[in-house]
């Protein structure tokens, strides 16, 4: 019940999804995936806590902070490419990793158990791009607005060379 993707599930159906997927546990500091390295697995996150990051030019930025009942790994699933980002354990986790082989065996043993499973992923992942898309379009008016190309809005004064 902690993960949200299971909130449209029954009880039972939960229960099935988690007895087909691996639960693995994940110490403290320990990268869980790596950017650029190929997978095929989402994780959902039961306990604790983890780091999404991107290395540029050697900095890390952290983009995101997970914790119980979000996941991670999702583009991988789906495509089997790249992974996008660093991610790594800030505390002990416990993570049910669901690979493509997983999601193969539920989508043909368990139809209606991976509709739910998939319908809730989607939502979550709209919701995720539309997040991605605004806070884009803010760095863009921000560029644009320290570069000189725009006026700020009302109200707001730029401070160049901040």
């Amino acid at each position: 019940r902690r993960i949200r993707l299971f909130s449209d599930m029954t009880n039972e159906q939960a229960e099935k999804f988690v007895s087909i997927v691996e639960k693995i546990k994940v110490r403290q500091f320990q990268p869980i995936v790596k950017q650029g390295e190929h997978g095929d697995s989402m994780f959902l996150i039961m306990d604790g806590e983890a780091r999404v990051s991107l290395t540029t030019e050697g900095k890390e930025d952290t983009i995101a902070m997970l914790g119980v009942g979000d996941f991670f790994g999702e583009i991988a699933l789906l495509d089997s490419g790249p992974r996008s980002a660093d991610v790594t354990a800030n505390k002990d986790c416990t993570l049910l990793q669901l690979s493509k082989k997983h999601l193969d065996q539920i989508t043909a043993q368990h139809p209606d158990l991976a509709a739910h499973f998939l319908i809730a992923m989607n939502r979550f992942l709209g919701g995720r791009l539309r997040q991605t898309n605004e806070r884009f379009a803010k760095a863009q008016l921000f560029a644009r607005g320290a570069s000189g190309q725009i006026n700020p809005p009302s109200g707001l004064k730029w401070k160049r060379g901040a």
